[in-house]
């Protein structure tokens, strides 16, 4: 019996055992049905924060709203509105057809210049090198308005270097020219191949076909490609923009008259004219010299078909203002009809290289007193009203 006992000790009692630890490495292991209960001795630790939702591009109405809600606060200061008071004055100090030229207005005193742009060769590469190694590249006109029969000048240089310019050889595709339309819609007009001049340097002149028809003028595009020699960048892609009047629809005719009025200096300008309309003409005003600019006129000027005279007012103040005395010379003449029918600002008047030098003016025969009309007391007024009535409500600092 006692043997039978110690058996059953040293066989059950293992089974058992065995048992018990299997059944303890299934509870460790299994997969927890809720949230851990809590140790006393330590923190809960919280839950991940959610990644917040990206913001939503804010619609173009709410923006507008926006700066619209920003620019009526900042009217709402009585500082900002007596800034845009004193704006005013200084703009209206002449009659609105007189504009103070000086010599960093480049784009009046040189009309139809184009003005000269170093355009970077795109590609990753190029734009993170120096400056002194990329590339650049320029495709332009000599002018971007011609006037029959003007031909087209087209230049193409690719160069390296920011300041340096060293040339740069291509392959040049043709330039596509195209026909711009106010709808949108463009008319093929051919190609006209540029020819190397000099080592990145290509040329070439085109002058538009004629065609029959009541318009008069055009806005032309062209267009041209070109490939580097060592396939290490994209081949490049640029378009020129001008405008091309092929039917001239007024000239000056050289003649002028001049006079004093009111202390302010009136030139009037023949013009002959092929069709009736509203076009407007502007003219340049130089010291006795020629080079030093002193204002410039532009006006509305009403033509009938043949000859009418238009006006040019410089107003007396702005004499002074430059502190140059006459004679002056008037030049850089040139007028436009307006036009929404044809895809560029309209008709361009025949060139005129001519000028009219005056007669010689002391600065005391014009005007000390700063231009006034009933428009820009008006004006002066509301802005006043509205500054008063600013510092009357805001509270004292």
């Amino acid at each position: 019996m006692k043997t039978r006992r110690l058996r059953l000790r040293f066989v059950v009692l293992p089974v058992v055992g065995l048992a018990l630890l299997l059944i303890a490495l299934a509870l460790l292991l299994r997969e927890p049905e809720g949230p851990a209960a809590p140790v006393a001795t330590a923190k809960p630790v919280p839950p991940p924060a959610e990644p917040a939702a990206p913001t939503p591009p804010r619609p173009k109405a709410v923006v507008a709203a926006n700066d619209l809600a920003q620019t009526q606060r900042l009217l709402q200061d009585p500082n900002v509105v007596a800034t845009y008071l004193e704006r005013y004055k200084e703009a209206n100090r002449y009659a609105p057809t007189t504009v103070p030229l000086v010599p960093g207005m480049k784009d009046v005193l040189q009309p139809d210049v184009v003005p000269v742009r170093d355009m970077p060769v795109m590609g990753v590469r190029n734009l993170y090198t120096k400056p002194e190694h990329r590339l650049y590249y320029r495709f332009e006109t000599d002018k971007f308005r011609y006037v029959a029969p003007e031909p087209v000048q087209l230049r193409l240089s690719v160069y390296r270097g920011e300041r340096k310019h060293e040339p740069v050889a291509v392959k040049v595709g043709a330039v596509s020219v195209h026909r711009l339309q106010p709808s949108g819609r463009h008319t093929v007009l051919g190609t006209v191949a540029l020819k190397e001049t000099s080592p990145g340097e290509y040329a070439a002149t085109y002058l538009p076909p004629k065609r029959k028809g009541a318009e008069e003028d055009d806005l032309l595009q062209f267009e041209v490609s070109w490939e580097f020699t060592d396939g290490e960048l994209k081949p490049g892609r640029e378009r020129a923009l001008v405008q091309y009047t092929a039917f001239p629809p007024a000239a000056f005719t050289g003649r002028f008259l001049e006079r004093l009025e009111n202390g302010s200096l009136f030139i009037d300008a023949e013009v002959e004219s092929q069709r009736e309309g509203t076009a407007q003409v502007a003219g340049n005003l130089f010291a006795a010299d020629g080079t030093t600019p002193v204002a410039v006129s532009v006006v509305p000027a009403t033509l009938k078909r043949g000859h009418s005279w238009v006006t040019l007012e410089f107003y007396g103040l702005v004499f002074h203002d430059r502190g140059v005395p006459g004679p002056y010379v008037l030049k850089t003449l040139r007028g436009h009809f307006p036009s929404s029918a044809s895809a560029g600002r309209g008709a361009e008047f025949s060139r005129f290289g001519g000028s009219h030098t005056t007669r010689g003016y002391e600065l005391s025969a014009f005007t000390q007193k700063e231009w006034d009309s009933p428009r820009k007391q008006a004006g002066l007024k509301a802005y006043e009203d509205e500054l008063a009535r600013l510092r009357a409500s805001s509270p004292l600092p």
